[in-house]
């Protein structure tokens, strides 16, 4: 069976990101991530390849960032062992697990690995630089798919609260503030909070946040539902 793609933060004959933003980012701070952060870092780190916010663009769609009151108190915090299974997303009493792919870049290779996961109908999490993003299926018109105990109660929704818990069986908690529907063929026309989405997705702007990135084969086919979400506690 053919895959969906998951968005990827490489254009066609492009070089991946540089490493090093991987370091640039993780800065002690009292604030979120000021707007074009992520981009404005990559361009600062020799990436020209970034695509850059202009308002002027009427192609182009930024959503304006939505930040959970909580959020300032926890976004320096660890975690809390609670003694859930590692790797798992849970919500509502709803658990699925994950398959980790630190550093993956979402070029060459990296992005044959989200692929690879997807074929299992497996829930890969890519995200450096703070944000920690899932790749998972839906077809609503069977409710078959990874994401579909999620996505079928309209878990992504704003205001919906997700425990995720790593390898080392530390869990963090994280509410949904925005849904963006990308339409994979114009994916690099979407930003958040004027950083492009597929960069974000992979490389983050410092916030601790997840993104669960819906991969629709359905009704929506084409169609990739961006869910954005800040840590709380």
């Amino acid at each position: 069976m053919a895959v969906s793609m998951p968005i990827s933060a490489e254009n066609k004959d492009k070089e991946a990101i540089p490493a090093k933003i991987q370091t640039s980012l993780k800065k002690e701070k009292k604030e979120p991530a000021k707007a074009g952060a992520m981009t404005e870092q990559l361009i600062k780190d020799g990436n020209s390849e970034v695509t850059q916010y202009d308002k002027d663009n009427k192609d182009y769609q930024n959503q304006e960032p939505v930040i959970p009151a909580s959020y300032i108190d926890a976004m320096h915090t660890k975690g809390k062992d609670l003694g859930k299974q590692p790797n798992t997303i849970e919500s509502n009493g709803i658990i699925i697990e994950f398959v980790p792919l630190k550093e993956n870049t979402g070029s060459q290779e990296d992005f044959d690995q989200v692929n690879e996961v997807l074929s299992w109908d497996g829930v890969p999490q890519v995200g450096m630089n703070g944000i920690r993003t899932f790749f998972g299926h839906y077809y609503d018109n069977n409710n078959t798919g990874a994401f579909a105990p999620f996505a079928s109660r309209n878990y992504f929704e704003p205001g919906n609260e997700f425990i995720v818990t790593d390898e080392d069986g530390i869990s963090k908690a994280y509410e949904i503030t925005a849904i963006i529907p990308v339409q994979t063929d114009f994916q690099y026309n979407y930003f958040y909070n004027e950083d492009s989405i597929p960069f974000l997705a992979y490389y983050g702007n410092g916030d601790d946040m997840a993104a669960f990135m819906t991969c629709r084969w359905d009704k929506a086919i084409g169609q990739m539902d961006f869910a954005i979400a800040y840590r709380i506690w």
